[in-house]
């Protein structure tokens, strides 16, 4: 597929795979918190402490800074 996501199971339902960030790879499906990254209401650590391996951000939430 290509050198960023990796399909390691596929069926009519759907698929699992890896999906390669800067930081490493990251298992899919995945659940990944939102947030704003000028507002800090969630320490990176207590993120990383529920078991998170990653977080996004909307770039409406980074221009509106």
């Amino acid at each position: 597929m290509s050198d960023y996501f990796e399909i390691k199971e596929e069926d009519l339902l759907g698929r699992i795979g890896r999906l390669r960030t800067r930081r490493g790879w990251v298992e899919t499906p995945a659940l990944a918190p939102v947030i704003d990254p000028g507002r800090n209401l969630v320490p990176p650590s207590e993120i990383v402490s529920l078991g998170f391996s990653l977080v996004m951000t909307n770039a409406y939430l980074i221009k509106k800074r």
